[in-house]
């Protein structure tokens, strides 16, 4: 199981985020989630994955500048490589 973030205005563009590898529903509330999975990483010595948390947060329209719909805004909370 995968979990992605993409932009859904322009899907084909990149991901806004790594994709994140047997994701958990760590919590839920009704403005806000939490996923926790892993991230696959690279670097001159190889590959290695990390522990990786995404929080999402409900915002309203009239928090978010030029907005006239609902956003859900993801982002990466830690990362502890293993």
């Amino acid at each position: 199981m995968v979990a992605t973030l993409s932009n859904p205005v322009a899907p084909a563009t990149a991901q806004l985020l790594p994709e994140l590898y047997q994701p958990v529903l760590v919590w839920v509330t009704p403005l806000a989630l939490r996923l926790r999975g892993f991230e696959r990483c690279e670097d001159s010595q190889g590959s290695f994955s990390v522990v990786q948390e995404w929080h999402g947060k409900y915002l309203e329209p009239s928090s978010v500048l030029n907005s006239s719909s609902e956003l859900l805004c993801l982002a990466p909370l830690s990362t502890c490589a293993f």
